[in-house]
């Protein structure tokens, strides 16, 4: 929510008035109350709203945590802003200033989107709205499609096609990450089972599924994963668990026990994201880690960008040093992938190879395809 600071100048419609966010004690006044101000005042604690053109709205606050607000009207009598006080708890802010939160309409309209976000998030589950996509993660080596990541899509039934930027944030803040994630897991454990089963190949194909960092901090992850695995009958060998450097560094003490006991099930650690982080030597050495995955960030125009070459380089050479394989993500031109062919990086994905998949799309894909590297 924006802030507006004390005596800042607000627009309301098409009147303006001037905000100014004192806190009294709930002994007594302390200072004089501006012309336009915003204050708790008298042994009964209160909230006062007097704005310059003369209108004052007086509340009850009571104790406690209250929310609190007032509506400034426009012209149209409809709410031009709304001046919204939330969750201020009295014996914290006693004495001190505070800011004061502006809700205006586009705050509304993002506020009142979000809330139908939310509504439509747990409908989706039932309604069966999601689908998994797979990307395929190609080897430099010879061209074979050494595994696949599942990537979650959202059917919306108004909006279409929905990719997790559009939704995956809400889904970690309100929790509901933790049985979406799961269903991904069983869904494409699943299927790797089936692909599997029914396709040929000289060594099984891998699949790579990302956590979230609700997921990593989960207490049940390790139990989970080998509940799926057993229900799905694919071997945890053929399972690569990705996560972001980010969430496995701030995270780092809570979730050494949960990586030791995913490890016990033989399924593979990768770190998601890498150089975009805050990583040092000791966290890799710390962490059960089996590959990392170069952000895309370092693998655009790598061919022109001489600083980005100089860290995929650096990130290599860390890898071969520490005995992990490495994934370049966001592979989308031929110049791209010319470099990093050059520096005997292992693994890409990206859009040069394909796009994401469904998975009839993909099953046509796995058999014997090869692309020329």
């Amino acid at each position: 929510m924006d802030q507006v600071s004390p005596a800042s100048m607000i627009d309301a419609g098409r009147k303006r008035a001037v905000i100014e966010a004192t806190c009294w004690g709930t002994r007594g006044s302390i200072a004089s109350p501006g012309p336009d101000t915003v204050r708790f005042g008298g042994n009964t604690p209160c909230l006062e709203v007097r704005l310059r053109d003369g209108r004052c709205f007086i509340f009850d606050a009571g104790t406690g945590i209250r929310p609190l607000g007032v509506s400034m009207m426009g012209e149209t009598g409809t709410p031009d802003a709304v001046i919204f006080l939330t969750h201020f708890h009295w014996d914290h802010i006693q004495g001190f200033p505070f800011f004061l939160p502006l809700y205006e309409p586009e705050m509304h309209r993002r506020a009142h989107a979000r809330m139908e976000l939310e509504t439509d998030l747990q409908w989706a589950m039932e309604r069966e709205e999601f689908r998994v996509f797979y990307q395929p993660i190609v080897s430099l080596e010879d061209g074979t499609i050494a595994g696949v990541e599942a990537l979650l899509r959202w059917e919306h039934p108004r909006r279409g096609l929905l990719g997790p930027s559009e939704f995956l944030s809400v889904a970690e803040e309100t929790g509901m990450i933790i049985p979406l994630g799961s269903w991904v897991l069983e869904h494409s454990c699943r299927q790797m089972r089936e692909w599997h089963e029914g396709i040929l190949r000289e060594s099984p194909l891998s699949l790579s599924v990302n956590l979230s960092a609700k997921q990593v901090l989960w207490r049940d992850l390790a139990r989970h994963v080998g509940s799926v695995l057993e229900d799905t009958g694919l071997d945890g060998r053929s399972l690569r668990l990705e996560m972001t450097e980010m969430a496995m560094v701030d995270a780092a003490d809570p979730i050494l026990s949960v990586l030791a006991d995913l490890k016990e099930l033989k399924v593979s650690l990768d770190m998601d994201d890498f150089g975009i982080g805050h990583s040092s030597l000791r966290h890799l050495h710390l962490f059960p880690i089996d590959s990392l995955k170069i952000d895309r960030s370092f693998v655009a125009d790598l061919h022109v960008r001489s600083e980005s070459e100089e860290i995929v380089r650096t990130i290599l050479a860390l890898a071969q040093n520490i005995g992990v394989s490495v994934v370049a993500e966001g592979v989308e031109t031929p110049d791209e992938l010319a470099v990093l062919i050059k520096m005997n990086c292992d693994l890409a994905q990206g859009h040069l190879f394909s796009k994401p998949l469904r998975h009839d799309q993909m099953t046509e894909l796995i058999g014997n395809h090869r692309y020329a590297v």
